[in-house]
Protein backbone atom coordinates (compact mmCIF):
# COMPACT_ATOMS: atom_id res chain seq x y z
CA UNK A 1 0.00 0.00 0.00
CA UNK A 2 1.35 3.39 -1.02
CA UNK A 3 1.94 5.61 2.15
CA UNK A 4 2.62 9.42 1.13
CA UNK A 5 5.69 10.69 2.39
CA UNK A 6 4.92 13.89 4.66
CA UNK A 7 4.73 17.48 3.44
CA UNK A 8 5.38 20.77 5.74
CA UNK A 9 2.89 23.07 4.41
CA UNK A 10 4.05 26.67 5.53
CA UNK A 11 2.48 28.75 7.07
CA UNK A 12 0.15 27.09 9.02
CA UNK A 13 -3.11 29.06 9.76
CA UNK A 14 -2.44 28.65 13.90
CA UNK A 15 1.43 28.14 13.86
CA UNK A 16 3.60 29.59 10.86
CA UNK A 17 7.15 31.50 10.64
CA UNK A 18 6.69 34.79 8.45
CA UNK A 19 9.37 34.30 5.11
CA UNK A 20 10.64 31.19 6.27
CA UNK A 21 11.66 29.12 2.93
CA UNK A 22 11.54 25.67 2.66
CA UNK A 23 13.37 23.06 0.79
CA UNK A 24 12.94 19.50 0.50
CA UNK A 25 15.96 17.54 0.45
CA UNK A 26 15.10 14.08 0.00
CA UNK A 27 12.48 11.54 1.70
CA UNK A 28 11.24 13.28 5.06
CA UNK A 29 14.18 15.85 5.02
CA UNK A 30 14.15 19.26 4.64
CA UNK A 31 16.19 22.42 5.03
CA UNK A 32 14.20 25.85 6.68
CA UNK A 33 16.00 29.08 6.27
CA UNK A 34 14.37 31.19 9.14
CA UNK A 35 13.49 35.33 8.35
CA UNK A 36 14.22 37.77 10.60
CA UNK A 37 11.44 39.37 12.66
CA UNK A 38 9.79 42.49 11.95
CA UNK A 39 11.57 45.20 14.02
CA UNK A 40 14.73 43.02 15.37
CA UNK A 41 16.60 42.06 12.36
CA UNK A 42 18.72 39.95 14.77
CA UNK A 43 16.06 37.81 16.27
CA UNK A 44 14.62 34.86 13.96
CA UNK A 45 10.69 34.46 13.43
CA UNK A 46 10.51 31.15 14.95
CA UNK A 47 10.45 27.46 13.41
CA UNK A 48 6.51 26.69 13.22
CA UNK A 49 5.15 24.73 10.80
CA UNK A 50 2.00 21.65 10.08
CA UNK A 51 3.44 18.01 9.29
CA UNK A 52 0.31 16.12 6.78
CA UNK A 53 0.73 12.52 5.66
CA UNK A 54 3.36 11.77 8.76
CA UNK A 55 1.77 9.16 10.93
CA UNK A 56 4.56 6.46 11.95
CA UNK A 57 7.41 8.35 10.20
CA UNK A 58 10.36 10.18 11.03
CA UNK A 59 11.38 14.05 9.86
CA UNK A 60 14.54 15.81 9.96
CA UNK A 61 14.67 19.51 9.67
CA UNK A 62 17.83 21.07 9.11
CA UNK A 63 17.37 24.77 10.01
CA UNK A 64 19.88 27.82 9.52
CA UNK A 65 19.31 31.36 10.25
CA UNK A 66 21.98 33.36 8.24
CA UNK A 67 22.68 36.08 10.33
CA UNK A 68 26.05 36.89 12.56
CA UNK A 69 25.88 37.31 15.79
CA UNK A 70 22.16 36.73 16.51
CA UNK A 71 19.75 37.37 19.52
CA UNK A 72 17.05 35.31 20.49
CA UNK A 73 18.17 32.25 18.89
CA UNK A 74 15.54 30.06 17.37
CA UNK A 75 17.19 26.49 19.05
CA UNK A 76 17.12 28.52 22.66
CA UNK A 77 14.31 26.28 23.61
CA UNK A 78 13.06 22.34 23.15
CA UNK A 79 10.35 22.30 20.73
CA UNK A 80 7.12 20.12 20.50
CA UNK A 81 4.83 18.42 18.26
CA UNK A 82 1.14 18.52 18.83
CA UNK A 83 -2.08 17.34 16.96
CA UNK A 84 -4.45 18.85 19.30
CA UNK A 85 -2.62 21.38 21.60
CA UNK A 86 -3.57 19.24 24.39
CA UNK A 87 -0.96 16.34 23.84
CA UNK A 88 2.84 17.35 23.55
CA UNK A 89 5.85 15.62 22.24
CA UNK A 90 8.63 17.30 23.54
CA UNK A 91 11.53 17.61 20.18
CA UNK A 92 15.00 18.28 21.24
CA UNK A 93 17.74 19.78 19.17
CA UNK A 94 20.31 17.66 18.16
CA UNK A 95 23.58 20.15 18.87
CA UNK A 96 23.98 23.06 21.92
CA UNK A 97 22.09 25.78 20.80
CA UNK A 98 24.10 28.47 18.51
CA UNK A 99 21.57 30.03 16.77
CA UNK A 100 23.05 30.00 13.61
CA UNK A 101 22.34 26.36 12.44
CA UNK A 102 20.71 23.15 14.15
CA UNK A 103 18.31 19.76 13.26
CA UNK A 104 15.41 19.04 14.82
CA UNK A 105 14.38 15.28 14.96
CA UNK A 106 10.66 14.52 14.84
CA UNK A 107 10.30 10.47 15.95
CA UNK A 108 7.31 8.29 14.40
CA UNK A 109 4.38 9.35 15.94
CA UNK A 110 0.82 7.98 15.21
CA UNK A 111 -0.61 11.96 14.23
CA UNK A 112 -1.22 12.04 10.45
CA UNK A 113 -1.42 16.07 10.98
CA UNK A 114 0.30 17.61 14.07
CA UNK A 115 1.95 21.24 14.08
CA UNK A 116 5.57 22.17 15.51
CA UNK A 117 6.50 25.05 17.78
CA UNK A 118 8.53 26.55 20.36
CA UNK A 119 8.07 25.58 23.91
CA UNK A 120 4.42 24.06 24.03
CA UNK A 121 2.30 26.68 21.93
CA UNK A 122 -0.93 27.28 22.76
CA UNK A 123 -2.52 29.51 19.98
CA UNK A 124 -5.06 31.93 19.29
CA UNK A 125 -7.87 29.40 18.04
CA UNK A 126 -6.73 27.18 20.98
CA UNK A 127 -6.87 29.86 23.55
CA UNK A 128 -10.57 30.52 22.48
CA UNK A 129 -11.46 26.51 22.71
CA UNK A 130 -10.32 27.00 26.08
CA UNK A 131 -12.07 30.36 26.82
CA UNK A 132 -15.52 29.07 25.18
CA UNK A 133 -15.29 26.43 27.93
CA UNK A 134 -15.71 28.48 31.08
CA UNK A 135 -17.88 30.97 29.56
CA UNK A 136 -20.99 29.84 31.00
CA UNK A 137 -19.26 29.49 34.54
CA UNK A 138 -21.56 32.01 37.10
CA UNK A 139 -18.13 34.09 37.91
CA UNK A 140 -16.86 34.72 34.57
CA UNK A 141 -17.17 37.30 32.20
CA UNK A 142 -15.36 37.29 28.94
CA UNK A 143 -14.95 40.41 26.56
CA UNK A 144 -12.08 41.64 24.64
CA UNK A 145 -10.01 44.87 25.23
CA UNK A 146 -10.30 45.26 20.95
CA UNK A 147 -8.62 43.83 17.90
CA UNK A 148 -5.26 43.39 17.63
CA UNK A 149 -3.71 45.12 14.36
CA UNK A 150 -4.41 41.92 11.98
CA UNK A 151 -8.29 41.83 13.49
CA UNK A 152 -8.07 38.90 16.14
CA UNK A 153 -9.86 39.88 19.56
CA UNK A 154 -7.53 40.39 22.66
CA UNK A 155 -9.65 38.12 25.10
CA UNK A 156 -10.09 39.37 28.48
CA UNK A 157 -11.78 37.09 31.04
CA UNK A 158 -12.84 38.70 34.64
CA UNK A 159 -13.21 36.19 37.46
CA UNK A 160 -15.45 37.58 40.41
CA UNK A 161 -18.15 36.33 42.45
CA UNK A 162 -21.10 39.11 41.69
CA UNK A 163 -22.50 38.64 45.36
CA UNK A 164 -19.68 40.34 46.96
CA UNK A 165 -18.14 43.53 46.77
CA UNK A 166 -13.95 43.16 45.46
CA UNK A 167 -11.56 44.22 47.93
CA UNK A 168 -8.72 43.39 45.44
CA UNK A 169 -8.24 44.19 41.70
CA UNK A 170 -5.22 41.45 39.51
CA UNK A 171 -4.20 41.92 36.03
CA UNK A 172 -2.37 38.78 34.83
CA UNK A 173 -1.00 39.26 30.96
CA UNK A 174 1.16 37.26 28.81
CA UNK A 175 3.24 39.96 26.40
CA UNK A 176 5.33 37.94 24.39
CA UNK A 177 3.82 35.94 21.62
CA UNK A 178 6.23 33.24 21.53
CA UNK A 179 6.70 32.49 24.91
CA UNK A 180 3.81 29.37 24.97
CA UNK A 181 5.10 28.59 28.17
CA UNK A 182 3.81 31.78 30.00
CA UNK A 183 0.53 30.77 28.53
CA UNK A 184 0.13 27.45 30.14
CA UNK A 185 1.28 29.22 33.63
CA UNK A 186 -1.54 31.57 33.30
CA UNK A 187 -4.57 29.51 31.70
CA UNK A 188 -3.51 26.92 34.56
CA UNK A 189 -4.17 30.22 37.16
CA UNK A 190 -7.49 30.56 35.38
CA UNK A 191 -8.54 26.87 35.21
CA UNK A 192 -7.70 26.70 39.10
CA UNK A 193 -9.61 29.83 40.33
CA UNK A 194 -12.49 28.23 38.90
CA UNK A 195 -12.26 24.86 40.38
CA UNK A 196 -14.31 23.77 43.78
CA UNK A 197 -11.37 24.37 45.46
CA UNK A 198 -12.26 26.04 49.07
CA UNK A 199 -9.81 28.71 48.83
CA UNK A 200 -10.55 29.52 45.08
CA UNK A 201 -14.27 30.23 46.12
CA UNK A 202 -12.91 32.56 48.92
CA UNK A 203 -10.86 33.90 46.27
CA UNK A 204 -13.51 34.53 43.49
CA UNK A 205 -15.42 36.58 46.46
CA UNK A 206 -12.76 39.08 47.41
CA UNK A 207 -10.70 40.06 44.16
CA UNK A 208 -11.78 40.69 40.86
CA UNK A 209 -8.97 39.41 38.24
CA UNK A 210 -8.52 39.77 34.92
CA UNK A 211 -6.83 37.08 32.40
CA UNK A 212 -4.97 38.28 29.59
CA UNK A 213 -3.89 35.35 27.97
CA UNK A 214 -2.19 36.85 24.84
CA UNK A 215 -1.73 40.71 24.12
CA UNK A 216 -0.43 39.92 20.70
CA UNK A 217 -2.56 37.11 19.18
CA UNK A 218 -1.29 37.36 15.52
CA UNK A 219 2.26 36.44 16.54
CA UNK A 220 1.72 32.65 16.50
CA UNK A 221 -0.15 32.44 13.01
CA UNK A 222 3.38 34.81 11.90
CA UNK A 223 5.80 33.07 14.00
CA UNK A 224 6.67 36.34 15.67
CA UNK A 225 8.80 36.09 19.18
CA UNK A 226 8.48 39.36 20.90
CA UNK A 227 6.71 41.28 18.04
CA UNK A 228 3.20 42.19 16.75
CA UNK A 229 2.35 43.62 13.17
CA UNK A 230 4.19 46.87 13.26
CA UNK A 231 7.30 45.29 14.51
CA UNK A 232 7.35 46.14 18.24
CA UNK A 233 8.71 44.50 21.00
CA UNK A 234 5.44 43.94 23.20
CA UNK A 235 7.46 44.66 26.35
CA UNK A 236 9.00 47.86 25.27
CA UNK A 237 5.71 49.99 24.48
CA UNK A 238 4.29 51.07 28.11
CA UNK A 239 4.10 54.87 27.37
CA UNK A 240 4.79 56.71 30.28
CA UNK A 241 3.12 60.23 29.34
CA UNK A 242 0.01 58.39 29.05
CA UNK A 243 -1.69 55.96 26.36
CA UNK A 244 -2.17 57.65 23.20
CA UNK A 245 -3.36 55.94 20.23
CA UNK A 246 -0.95 58.29 17.75
CA UNK A 247 2.18 57.19 19.54
CA UNK A 248 1.96 53.61 20.66
CA UNK A 249 1.12 50.73 18.94
CA UNK A 250 -2.60 49.28 18.79
CA UNK A 251 -2.51 46.81 21.11
CA UNK A 252 -0.10 48.64 23.81
CA UNK A 253 -2.32 51.39 23.52
CA UNK A 254 -5.76 48.74 24.18
CA UNK A 255 -3.84 47.43 27.39
CA UNK A 256 -2.44 51.00 28.49
CA UNK A 257 -5.50 52.58 28.10
CA UNK A 258 -7.51 49.12 29.80
CA UNK A 259 -4.92 49.93 33.11
CA UNK A 260 -5.45 53.34 33.01
CA UNK A 261 -9.21 53.47 33.70
CA UNK A 262 -9.31 51.44 36.57
CA UNK A 263 -5.81 50.88 37.98
CA UNK A 264 -5.35 47.42 39.76
CA UNK A 265 -3.48 46.53 43.06
CA UNK A 266 -1.55 44.22 40.91
CA UNK A 267 0.25 43.31 37.54
CA UNK A 268 1.92 39.75 36.91
CA UNK A 269 3.51 40.23 33.71
CA UNK A 270 3.80 36.27 31.98
CA UNK A 271 7.17 35.32 30.40
CA UNK A 272 9.65 33.13 29.97
CA UNK A 273 13.31 32.11 30.64
CA UNK A 274 15.45 29.40 31.00
CA UNK A 275 15.09 27.87 34.63
CA UNK A 276 12.66 27.47 37.22
CA UNK A 277 9.80 30.10 37.21
CA UNK A 278 11.24 33.22 38.69
CA UNK A 279 9.29 35.99 39.95
CA UNK A 280 10.82 39.49 40.03
CA UNK A 281 8.72 41.90 42.55
CA UNK A 282 9.28 45.71 40.56
CA UNK A 283 7.65 47.54 43.57
CA UNK A 284 5.68 47.21 46.33
CA UNK A 285 2.49 48.84 46.51
CA UNK A 286 0.79 50.58 49.06
CA UNK A 287 -1.03 47.41 50.47
CA UNK A 288 2.37 46.00 51.76
CA UNK A 289 2.36 48.62 54.67
CA UNK A 290 -1.19 48.14 55.32
CA UNK A 291 -3.87 45.18 54.83
CA UNK A 292 -1.65 42.55 53.63
CA UNK A 293 1.85 42.03 55.01
CA UNK A 294 5.89 43.11 54.61
CA UNK A 295 7.77 41.86 51.71
CA UNK A 296 9.66 39.05 54.25
CA UNK A 297 5.81 37.65 54.44
CA UNK A 298 5.18 37.49 50.69
CA UNK A 299 9.03 36.00 50.64
CA UNK A 300 7.67 33.30 52.90
CA UNK A 301 4.66 32.20 50.88
CA UNK A 302 6.89 31.90 48.45
CA UNK A 303 9.06 29.37 49.86
CA UNK A 304 5.83 27.44 51.43
CA UNK A 305 3.95 27.23 47.93
CA UNK A 306 6.81 27.37 45.52
CA UNK A 307 9.44 24.54 46.33
CA UNK A 308 10.60 22.50 43.66
CA UNK A 309 8.59 24.64 41.20
CA UNK A 310 9.40 28.30 41.48
CA UNK A 311 12.28 30.31 42.48
CA UNK A 312 12.51 32.50 45.53
CA UNK A 313 11.17 36.24 45.15
CA UNK A 314 13.28 37.97 43.82
CA UNK A 315 12.78 42.61 44.40
CA UNK A 316 14.14 44.93 42.78
CA UNK A 317 15.78 47.92 44.25
CA UNK A 318 14.69 50.16 40.85
CA UNK A 319 11.74 49.20 38.94
CA UNK A 320 12.60 47.81 34.59
CA UNK A 321 12.33 49.74 32.08
CA UNK A 322 9.82 52.83 32.30
CA UNK A 323 8.70 51.31 28.69
CA UNK A 324 8.10 48.00 29.94
CA UNK A 325 5.09 46.30 31.33
CA UNK A 326 6.41 45.94 35.03
CA UNK A 327 8.48 48.80 35.45
CA UNK A 328 6.48 51.32 33.43
CA UNK A 329 2.88 50.69 35.79
CA UNK A 330 5.06 50.59 38.81
CA UNK A 331 6.85 54.11 37.99
CA UNK A 332 3.29 55.49 36.81
CA UNK A 333 0.36 54.06 38.67
CA UNK A 334 2.44 53.63 41.91
CA UNK A 335 0.84 49.42 41.99
CA UNK A 336 2.72 46.42 42.92
CA UNK A 337 3.92 44.59 39.45
CA UNK A 338 5.65 41.40 38.85
CA UNK A 339 7.68 40.09 35.94
CA UNK A 340 7.39 36.62 35.67
CA UNK A 341 10.13 34.46 34.21
CA UNK A 342 11.43 31.04 34.13
CA UNK A 343 9.99 28.31 33.04
CA UNK A 344 11.08 28.20 29.53
CA UNK A 345 11.31 24.60 29.49
CA UNK A 346 10.39 21.65 29.63
CA UNK A 347 8.09 21.22 26.15
CA UNK A 348 5.20 19.67 28.07
CA UNK A 349 2.29 21.81 29.89
CA UNK A 350 1.62 19.92 33.35
CA UNK A 351 5.06 21.91 35.15
CA UNK A 352 4.00 25.17 34.08
CA UNK A 353 1.00 24.38 35.02
CA UNK A 354 1.58 23.67 38.47
CA UNK A 355 3.96 26.47 39.02
CA UNK A 356 0.66 28.64 37.83
CA UNK A 357 -1.13 26.87 40.31
CA UNK A 358 1.66 27.94 43.07
CA UNK A 359 1.56 31.46 42.21
CA UNK A 360 -2.39 31.84 42.54
CA UNK A 361 -1.78 29.78 45.90
CA UNK A 362 0.45 32.57 46.79
CA UNK A 363 -1.62 35.53 45.51
CA UNK A 364 -5.01 34.34 47.61
CA UNK A 365 -2.63 34.30 50.82
CA UNK A 366 -1.39 37.74 50.47
CA UNK A 367 -4.01 39.70 49.26
CA UNK A 368 -6.55 38.31 52.29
Amino acid sequence: MFTPSPSLIVPDTELGSEGMRLERLGPNHYHATLAPSRGLPLVPNMLQFRCENAADTPVRIDVTFPVEAPRGKFDEYPHSATPDYRTYLPLEWERPCNGTGNTLHIPPTPWNVFQVGMQCPLPQKALAGRIDAVREHPHVEVSALGESIQGRPIHRIRVHDPAHTPRWRHVIVNQHPGEGNSRWRLMSMLDRLLSDDPGCAALRGRAEIDFIPMLCPDGPANGWRRVNADGVDMNRCFRMEGPDARHQTREAFLLQSFLESQPPHTLWCMHTWPGLTESILDGAGPEFSGDCGSIEDLHALFLQHGEGLLKPLSVREEPGGAETWNGGPRRRLGITTFLIEGGGEPAVPEPHEEAGWALLKILGAFWR
